[in-house]
């Protein structure tokens, strides 16, 4: 309680007048308005923030919710734009690896239906007529430019279905002594879906829980010792389809397993393990890509921030900058008000009710909010460079100093976003969009049915 009281009180201490003002001067100089979200409007008006993107390999694009409309479409605007004028080859979302193979397969040409293959990702948040509209878009654009894009997950939700690609590949390719696939059976037979897979891991003992994650390594490490002979007999996609996707799997144990087996590639337990995870299968999305191949990931904002969680995680954006330098580029999203979907929070009083996704509403960001200087721009939507700002300055100071920011995932509720800790701008992201507001994100048929909801858009 005592650390929280501290940042409580680090995000009531007032802002000097001249920081603020100085702040406001800066971002009225630098910010580059944006006319429409839509993201079939022609890209020349996003050519105005060429020079924010130029040097980047690796995009991390986040979200200040996990279902607004408008952040979404701007994100998809985006990506077409990088695409069309940066050279960008593939698109990576905060979604399972390989639930997302079968999209990336679609993509290039592959049967299915869009809406179906989206659904199957297991999540109401990319459920949506964004998300497919961008899928869409990139069939099309594959069908008349040559198969340029792919479409990756760099989550690892879900087990079964990557330790699937994994042991088909080496059922296939793999010689005779290639690891056991028994140890599995049970596992995969139970884990039914997401959440029966977390619950079927947390009801294993721990020596059952670190046969698995010894299982696992074992299957990435021949992976990874028979790389020459296997990329000879199936072909470099293939062999690296299948590395990521047991990569995918043996994060997965690693996050599931006793804290004292977390000691793959020498993790740290201070480190967050999904996000590391994260990193990971990015960085392999870009190995399958090739030399020229450049990543746009979608995730969260607390995701693709450069700067430690307030409990000391690490976050996939600290990772991807450590790796990539100043070829990974963050960019975060704020908004000021408005509607977006969301769960509400479990009820302690009753644990076993379901939830029911929701359209919530904010009004104004409070004054003490970084979203109150930023709506003092007329522009509806607008980008800005943070890295142009000189260190020493009043304006620098605004920007770096802590305060609080609409950071909301897939659950809100005013008591969790009152407990939400300040951030500074400067040190998490390299730019920020900028949002005035927002509507709630549209879902697909899916998740309409499964909770109810009436299309009134």
């Amino acid at each position: 309680m005592q650390g929280l009281l501290g940042l409580l009180l680090i995000a009531a201490h007032p802002v000097p007048a001249a920081q603020e003002s100085a702040a406001a001067v800066w971002l009225r100089a630098n910010a580059i308005p944006i006319s429409t979200v839509s993201p079939d409007a022609p890209p020349s008006e996003l050519g105005a923030a060429s020079a924010i993107f130029a040097d980047a390999r690796v995009i991390g694009a986040g979200e200040a919710t996990h279902g607004s409309r408008e952040i979404f479409q701007l994100k998809d605007r985006l990506f077409r734009f990088l695409v069309e004028q940066h050279g960008f080859t593939a698109f990576a979302i905060e979604a399972n690896f390989a639930e997302a193979e079968r999209i990336n397969d679609y993509v290039h040409g592959g049967a299915g239906d869009a809406e179906q293959l989206v659904s199957a990702m297991g999540f109401w948040t990319w459920d949506t007529e964004e998300v497919l509209a961008l899928v869409s878009w990139m069939r099309r654009y594959n069908r008349d430019h040559g198969n340029r894009l792919s479409f990756y997950g760099v989550d690892i939700q879900f087990a079964p279905s990557n330790l699937a690609i994994a042991t088909a590949y080496l059922e296939r390719f793999g010689g005779a002594d290639r690891p056991d696939t028994r140890p599995f059976a049970a596992y995969v037979a139970g884990a039914t879906d997401i959440a029966a897979g977390y619950r079927l891991t947390a009801s294993y003992t721990p020596e059952v829980q670190r046969q698995l994650l010894d299982q696992s390594m074992l299957r990435f490490r021949y992976l990874e010792d028979n790389r020459a002979r296997l990329e000879a007999a199936s072909g470099q996609a293939a062999y690296r389809q299948a590395r990521s996707a047991a990569l995918a799997t043996t994060w997965y144990f690693v996050m599931e397993a006793p804290a004292s087996d977390r000691r793959f590639r020498n993790l740290r337990l201070g480190y967050d393990i999904r996000d590391r995870a994260m990193a990971d299968l990015v960085g392999a999305a870009l190995e399958r890509e090739g030399e020229q191949g450049k990543v746009f990931v979608w995730a969260h904002n607390a995701h693709v921030s450069e700067a430690r969680h307030v409990d000391e995680r690490m976050t996939m954006g600290q990772f991807l900058a450590a790796e990539f330098g100043r070829s990974y580029l963050s960019i975060g999203f704020a908004f000021d008000n408005g509607r977006f979907q969301a769960m509400p929070p479990a009820d302690p009083a009753r644990p076993d009710a379901r939830r029911v996704l929701t359209e919530m509403a904010v009004g104004p960001a409070p004054p003490d909010h970084s979203e109150a200087l930023l709506r003092t721009l007329r522009s509806p939507y607008y980008v800005v460079d943070l890295r142009r700002l000189d260190p020493g300055t009043p304006a620098y100071a605004w920007f770096h100093a802590r305060r609080p920011l609409r950071w909301t995932g897939a659950n809100y509720s005013v008591e969790l976003m009152a407990l939400h800790p300040p951030i500074s701008l400067l040190d998490s992201y390299d730019a920020l969009i900028f949002v005035r507001e927002t509507s709630r994100a549209r879902p697909l048929r899916y998740t309409r049915e499964q909770f109810g909801i009436v299309k009134d858009w």
